[in-house]
């Protein structure tokens, strides 16, 4: 018996329930899911994971073992009431929460009750429950990637920067020439695009041709009758800002992109154009192990806020 436990549903196990474990939680690795072709003609099968670059894993499985007894009454009533009450604080969640347990500082999981097993008396007096969690498949740290604080830095972690400053625009813009494809910039504030009702999704390579210069180069018109700034076409840019970013997860990362002075950004990498607005990223994705690309604005900070998940 140990008064380690697990916390969920916003209550600890022990300290605020009163329940202790048996021994400590079982935790399940996710199986791979895999979509296997046998080649014709051959021996050899072909796993469709290795085109797409990502592998697929089934949830995990989380088995807590809980001591039921009444230590006044010692009768089966009342422990008939404590096991009500264990399953009616796990079991009333719909949905993943955060799961935490004492056996694994440092990590959480997100999950959902999915079973509570029948439990066993002994002699009325007390009893086990067993209670299994279904559970997203990667642990995830309590610390965001980057952290300043000495405490967070374990051997396995980059000390790497996570907030970049985009200065003010300053700098020479370069000339569009007619019938060049362009981008128009996430920064765009207000009316910057003018006539229409400008599109904010997160979108990878929008591109619209220049047509005609109006007002000596301060403006362009775009096809769809856009008529732009010259400044808030991303081509025209000569300076941006170089980021390295080390995701060392065990997959792809969608980060929160915080972004403090401005409505938006844009993300160029190896050719793929990514338009940041209002912190929310749908589509822009940190791969494992290093991230190498540029972001474009100006007059404001931009914070990458992601957390590890492992297996």
């Amino acid at each position: 018996m140990t008064r380690r436990g697990i916390t969920f549903n916003g209550k600890h196990s022990f300290d605020d329930m009163g329940y202790t474990l048996v021994g400590v939680p079982k935790i399940e690795f996710p199986k791979k899911n895999k979509y296997l072709t046998r080649i014709p003609f051959s021996n050899v099968m072909y796993d469709r994971s290795e085109a797409t670059g990502f592998q697929e894993y089934e949830e995990r499985r989380i088995t807590c073992e809980f001591n039921v007894i009444d230590k006044l009454s010692m009768n089966i009533i009342a422990t008939e009431e404590l096991a009500t009450h264990l399953a009616q604080w796990l079991d009333s969640t719909i949905g993943l929460q955060p799961l935490y347990l004492d056996t694994t500082p440092y990590w959480y999981f997100k999950a959902e009750v999915s079973e509570i097993l029948d439990w066993e008396t002994n002699h009325f007096e007390f009893g086990t429950i067993k209670v299994v969690f279904r559970a997203y498949p990667f642990k995830i740290s309590t610390k965001n990637e980057g952290s300043p604080y000495w405490d967070d830095l374990t051997i396995y972690d980059y000390d790497q920067t996570v907030k970049y400053v985009l200065p003010p625009l300053t700098q020479t813009l370069k000339l569009v020439e007619v019938g060049d494809m362009v981008t128009i910039g996430g920064w765009i504030e207000g009316l910057g695009v003018e006539g229409v009702n400008y599109n904010t999704d997160y979108i990878t390579e929008r591109y619209r041709k220049v047509e005609e210069i109006l007002e000596g180069g301060a403006k362009y018109r775009l096809e769809g009758n856009f008529i732009i700034s010259h400044r808030n076409i991303l081509q025209a840019r000569t300076e941006g800002v170089p980021v390295t970013l080390y995701n060392i997860s065990s997959h792809t990362i969608k980060p929160k992109i915080e972004i403090i002075g401005s409505k938006g950004i844009t993300i160029v990498r190896k050719g793929e154009i990514y338009n940041i607005v209002g912190e929310t990223n749908n589509k822009f994705s940190l791969n494992t192990g290093k991230n190498e690309f540029m972001i474009y604005g100006q007059d404001c900070t931009v914070h990458f806020i992601w957390q590890r998940e492992v297996l």
